[in-house]
């Protein structure tokens, strides 16, 4: 079994009573027989720049989706979108995440076990974020369902009305631990193309 997940995380309260308005989106690419569960979550966890709107731009790799969900089930709900994919295009997005990889540098301090940091171009809250990251990741084998989005919120919007014309399968991942898959698409999985 082979699929990609978008993984739009809404918005959420902390502990402290802080409103995170804005969500998060990340990118899941999943192979059962190669043996690979990774997550691309990019954001502003280094230093924020003093308009607030920037940052360093960090990269976190998770070798073991678990682990990213462990974390943001801790916090917030996120629906994943989901569909089936191929080895082939698999690796394209893979590929291209490495290539961003080799143009930073390792940021040893968000390391840790299941993930791998890298600080890349700077975080920018309109141009560079968590929704144009995953969606370059995602234009890499098919058409970015996120669009031209910036705003979490407003992809997850999106998203929530043409889910099913675009033949994604919706999965809630509610705080807390509990996994609920609400729309099975029935697309069936593709073939691997010859490239």
């Amino acid at each position: 079994m082979d699929f990609i997940q978008l993984i739009i995380g809404k918005p959420y309260t902390d502990y402290k009573g802080k409103e995170h308005e804005y969500g998060h989106v990340a990118l899941r690419v999943f192979n059962s027989k190669e043996g690979y569960d990774n997550v691309y979550d990019f954001g502003r966890y280094g230093n924020v720049h003093w308009n607030q709107y920037t940052g360093d731009g960090i990269l976190n790799v998770y070798d073991d989706s678990e682990a990213y969900f462990k974390t943001e089930q801790s916090i917030r709900e996120s629906i994943g979108y989901t569909k089936n994919t191929s080895t082939a295009k698999d690796k394209k997005i893979i590929d291209y995440y490495n290539k961003e990889i080799k143009k930073g540098s390792s940021y040893d301090k968000r390391n840790r076990k299941n993930m791998k940091s890298y600080k890349l171009d700077d975080y920018h809250i309109t141009d560079n974020n968590c929704c144009t990251v995953s969606g370059d990741g995602l234009s890499q084998v098919s058409s970015n369902w996120l669009g031209e989005e910036y705003n979490p919120r407003d992809a997850l919007k999106d998203l929530e009305k043409n889910y099913k014309k675009l033949g994604l399968t919706r999965t809630v991942y509610k705080k807390g631990g509990v996994t609920i898959v609400t729309y099975q698409s029935a697309k069936k999985e593709e073939k691997d193309e010859k490239e």
